[in-house]
């Protein structure tokens, strides 16, 4: 009698389960390394976007100042600005940097301000009293402009506003440099008429060659980290999936050492005296992971996040609850204390 060699139904069977049971295993493994890499993914990007908008604010801020510091003063604590056919600045508050503090757990902003030239480290002093608002400036002749230059027009020691000034043409008359007004972005058809508080400013003011001005405020709206061009009127994007910022001032004074504050109370609104404390602010970032998490338990409640996260050690929670499923998504807190150079060594001169 002959035997069959081969495989049995039963063999089958068993070598088909045993597969299934290696296939099974081999998916659920698939499945746990493939949320772990999402969630790896997620994080890493909402790292990167964070130090995106940190290194550019940085970068504002170490420069901010240049153009209103003048031989160890304040040049002005308010400016009035003209460009293009709109009064941007009417007596209005300026400092190297400015915070407006967010209400009701709203992301804060930060306004920077300085001179794109070097040559505005260099002031001169105006040699002749403007008799108008809209006078000549008079300056040393060896005080390098041209037309076209912009002008920063400063009374330090005084409460007047700085001015901003375009050059059209510029003239030697007796060793001494008569810059005039004329047409310019910068310059309405009469100071006099178009700002609150025009100033004629005497032969002891200041003229600094600023080149041309970055004025700029960061801001955090739906969701992204955007830079505001307060002079062109522009808004671009930053970073994405930025969700909140909290920001201090650095106040140092001779009795307490520094001092972290907000921008509340008497810091709301800065003078020329306030202004000279702050040598530094420190940030808070917030950037939220791309993709939402699913709960931990099947048909449960997000988990991924449980608490708020705190700004700074020893600070206050940020409140995130602004978005609804907020316990869905993961989080990274970017900080960094950023010195104000210009402050901390024009004042120091």
């Amino acid at each position: 009698m002959l035997k069959e060699k081969g495989l049995g139904i039963v063999e089958l069977i068993v070598g088909l389960f045993i597969g299934l049971l290696v296939l099974l295993s081999t998916y659920a493994s698939l499945i746990a390394f493939h949320n772990n890499e999402r969630t790896a993914v997620s994080g890493n990007n909402a790292l990167e976007n964070g130090i995106a908008g940190i290194f550019k604010i940085e970068h504002d801020v170490k420069t901010a100042g240049a153009g209103i510091l003048a031989n160890g003063m304040i040049g002005c604590s308010t400016l009035n600005l003209y460009y293009n056919g709109q009064v941007l600045a009417n007596n209005s508050l300026i400092a190297p940097v400015v915070i407006t503090d967010g209400s009701a757990g709203a992301p804060d902003k930060i306004s920077v301000f300085y001179a794109t030239s070097l040559l505005a480290s260099t002031p001169t002093e105006l040699v002749q009293n403007m008799s108008s608002p809209d006078d000549n400036v008079v300056v040393n002749a060896g005080f390098n402009l041209t037309p076209a230059s912009v002008i920063l027009l400063a009374a330090p020691g005084s409460n007047s506003p700085c001015t901003v000034m375009g050059v059209s043409q510029s003239q030697v008359s007796n060793l001494n440099l008569v810059l005039s007004r004329g047409s310019s972005p910068y310059n309405p058809a009469s100071h006099a008429s178009t700002f609150t508080n025009a100033v004629s400013y005497s032969s002891s003011s200041y003229a600094m060659n600023i080149g041309g001005l970055n004025w700029t405020t960061y801001q955090i709206v739906n969701n992204a980290l955007q830079i505001k061009d307060n002079i062109a009127n522009t808004t671009n994007s930053i970073a994405d999936n930025i969700v909140q910022m909290q920001a201090q001032y650095g106040v140092v004074n001779s009795t307490t050492g520094i001092q972290w504050v907000d921008a509340t109370g008497s810091w709301a609104s800065l003078t020329a005296a306030t202004i000279s404390q702050i040598h530094a602010i420190r940030i808070a970032l917030v950037a939220r992971s791309v993709q939402q998490e699913k709960p931990s338990v099947s048909g449960g409640t997000c988990d991924a996040t449980t608490q708020f996260p705190t700004a700074w050690v020893g600070g206050s929670t940020i409140d995130l609850s602004a978005e609804p499923n907020w316990r869905c998504y993961r989080y990274r807190v970017l900080r960094t204390v950023i010195p104000i150079k210009n402050v901390i060594w024009g004042l120091s001169s």
